[in-house]
This record gives C-alpha cells, sequence and structure tokens, in this order.
C-alpha cells in the first residue's frame, strides 16, 4: 500500500481501524498515536500484506500496532529477559553477529509463542498467569495480572498469532 493509496474508508482498513482504537478507547491521544503507528505500519509492509503467500496481514499489523504500544514492557521482557526453561535455541551456535540474531529471533518466537499459547489452552486469567509463572516469568511482573492482555492473547489464533509475523518485517 503505497501513502496514496491508503484509504481509511477502504472497508477492510476501516475495521482494522475500528478493533484497534477499542484498546484505546477514552485515550484520544492514544487513539491519535496507535492511528499514525497503524498507518506507517501499513505503508511499510501493505504489500506484503495483500500477498497471499505472506503470513502479514491488516489484520496482524493493527495486533502489532496495538500490542507495542499497549503493552511495552512485554516487548521489553520479550527481547531482554532471561531465557526461559525449555526455550528452543535453534541449534544456533552462540558466536558471531549473525548466530546472536538468530538466537534473539528464536527467543522472541518462543515467548511470543508462551504468551499465545497458555492464552489458547487457558478460559481464565488465573490459569494463563498460573502457566506462565511456570514457565519462570518472574512473579512480580506486573503485566501477568492484566486482563487485557490475557484477552488479547486469547483472541491470537493462526494468521492473526504475532510470533507469525516475526521475520516478516513485524519483529
Amino acid at each position: 500500500i503505497a501513502i496514496a493509496q491508503f484509504d481509511e474508508n477502504d472497508p477492510e482498513v476501516r475495521t482494522m481501524i475500528l478493533r484497534g482504537i477499542q484498546h484505546f478507547a477514552g485515550n484520544p491521544r492514544e487513539v491519535k498515536r496507535f492511528l499514525n503507528a497503524f498507518r506507517l505500519y501499513a505503508f511499510l509492509w501493505g504489500d506484503k500484506a495483500r500477498d497471499p503467500s505472506s503470513p502479514l496481514s491488516l489484520d496482524l499489523i493493527m495486533r502489532w500496532s496495538v500490542f507495542m504500544m499497549k503493552w511495552p514492557d512485554v516487548l521489553r521482557w520479550i527481547r531482554r529477559g532471561p531465557r526461559l526453561a525449555g526455550a528452543s535455541a535453534n541449534g544456533v551456535p552462540a558466536s558471531g553477529a549473525q548466530a546472536q540474531s538468530e538466537t534473539q529471533r528464536a527467543q522472541v518466537v518462543d515467548r511470543l509463542a508462551l504468551l499465545e499459547q497458555a492464552g489458547a489452552a487457558y478460559a481464565t486469567l488465573d490459569g494463563w498467569t498460573t502457566a506462565l509463572k511456570a514457565a519462570q516469568v518472574p512473579e512480580k511482573t506486573r503485566w501477568l495480572q492484566d486482563e487485557e492482555l490475557f484477552e488479547f492473547f486469547r483472541e491470537s489464533r493462526g494468521d492473526t498469532s504475532l510470533s507469525a509475523g516475526v521475520g516478516h518485517g513485524l519483529w
């Protein structure tokens, strides 16, 4: 999608905008920030999102925009937190810049997949929290008790899973 072609009146774009702003209701400044971020990401990856062979979609771009704006502390944990018990190393050697990049990518996928799988497996916030603590997410992590974050990951399936976008421009 070129900037000139990005049309907020396009039904698909409008649907994504309306779904995304629900996460920022009551805060016009955050709604505007979301719209700007979504427009930017849709412009950057819109062509890929319209390619049927790409895992990217406007829905995934919208979810990514919401996630990074609404829960930056979870993004920090995904990127910088200590290695999880049982996390895959993808057989990547631990030396060299490329190996470090691949190891970090594997960590991002592992952590997003953990949040998504726990969201799919548990019907309650308590179940989700217990599963994440068992996977060694630190107990004092404030976002573990965030009902909206839990619901966000409960909705994350297949095409809308954030982990599907890793390595395709979203991370």
